[in-house]
């Protein structure tokens, strides 16, 4: 069992929990009620008894959520103190890419990386970002980490991943004078058509034949479909490079929500 499925445990069990707490406030509330109407001494007093047990469990479980609560806020502070003090490139993003904290290294390289895309940031370093972000963002979320090293024109870049929360993850981005070039991204070595769509919408790779196609990188479905809809099995028209092209659109379902697009002409 990875880190992150850990996370999750722990988030299905704060579910549990406030549903429990609700359970025990409304019986409390049932309790009382019932203790009003019933006038048989013994009756009214066993009801009371059991009502205040309730009350009890609810209050429990009440300040058990808060201090879950303050916990959780004391983890999201001290990992984005973490990042904004990392000596590299560093960013806390969803699981979509976008950026909601980053170190001071990181803000000095890329102005205004907050709210920002990791993949369209490290266009600048990196040739096909989304190829290698999307690659290790799938093996971090099996694994709870991943790294490897990119080699670019400019240099190796060490890039890593760790899974923070289910829809957080730190990334971290270093300069590597040596190292092993990372292999060619899912999707990639295809001749096919091939987009990844985030749960939320947003385009996070792109193979570099449909890259060719379109002309351009896509950030959502809109820029590629008229509408920004589209449906397994059902053909349209795209908006490529030189002209309007007709495909048929095949959807294969991934994990996290995630959706692999092809597109067959």
């Amino acid at each position: 069992m990875t880190a992150i499925d850990h996370r999750e445990m722990r988030v299905v069990d704060r579910k549990g929990l406030i549903a429990f707490t609700s359970v025990f406030a409304l019986f409390a509330f049932l309790l009382f009620v019932a203790a009003v109407f019933f006038t048989v001494p013994i009756v009214q007093a066993s009801l009371l008894a059991a009502a205040i047990v309730c009350v009890f469990g609810t209050l429990k479980n009440f300040a058990q959520l808060i201090a879950q609560g303050r916990e959780a806020d004391s983890l999201k502070s001290t990992v984005e103190n973490l990042v904004a003090h990392d000596p590299d490139m560093a960013f806390l993003t969803s699981a979509d890419g976008d950026i909601s904290a980053c170190s001071e290294v990181a803000q000095r390289r890329f102005a205004g990386a907050v709210g920002k895309s990791l993949t369209v940031l490290l266009t600048e370093i990196i040739a096909s970002p989304d190829a290698v972000l999307y690659r290790l963002l799938t093996q971090a979320e099996t694994t709870g980490s991943a790294k490897d090293v990119v080699a670019t024109r400019s240099g190796h870049f060490r890039v890593s991943v760790i899974g923070v929360d289910k829809n957080e993850f730190l990334w971290r981005i270093c300069e590597n004078s040596t190292g092993k070039v990372s292999p060619q991204g899912p999707g990639q070595s295809l001749g096919i058509l091939m987009m990844t769509f985030g749960s939320r919408g947003a385009v996070l790779f792109v193979n570099e034949t449909c890259r060719t196609l379109l002309g351009f990188r896509p950030k959502s479905a809109a820029e590629v479909f008229a509408d920004g809809v589209f449906r397994n099995g059902c053909t349209y028209k795209i908006k490529a490079a030189n002209a309007e092209i007709s495909v048929t659109v095949a959807i294969v379902e991934t994990m996290a929500g995630r959706r692999e697009i092809y597109l067959i002409p």
